[in-house]
């Protein structure tokens, strides 16, 4: 799910990391006791992008970013490096920082799905 699905490019190294919390998010929609039929399950992949796909285009054109900062052909960073550093640490706390937490991810997404089940 990691890299193959977001298409990345491995500026972050972040793939593997994007690819635990998708596979959490889907197990737990997966396994939800409510999911019993196909239209479910077409349900919890809805959920599924509805939930991870913003976070995992963040990451394509983030990473992409991050390559050119790298290069010095960033706009707007070129080649400061306070701001090279500024830039890279307020991505990779996006990416893993102390706000990020699986957990509320996955329950976030149940609670999507119930909704979305009971409608």
């Amino acid at each position: 799910m990691g890299d193959a699905a977001h298409a990345t490019s491995p500026h972050h190294g972040a793939g593997a990391g994007l690819c635990i919390e998708d596979s959490a998010v889907m197990a737990e929609l997966l396994a939800d006791d409510a999911v019993k039929s196909i239209s479910d399950v077409q349900a919890v992949f809805s959920t599924f992008n509805e939930v991870r796909k913003e976070r995992g285009q963040w990451l394509v054109q983030s990473s992409a970013r991050i390559g050119n900062v790298y290069e010095w052909r960033a706009d707007g960073v070129e080649q400061d490096f306070g701001k090279m550093e500024q830039e890279i640490n307020k991505r990779n706390n996006t990416i893993g920082g102390e706000d990020v937490d699986v957990g509320d991810m996955c329950k976030q997404a149940k609670t999507m799905l119930r909704q979305k089940l009971m409608a």
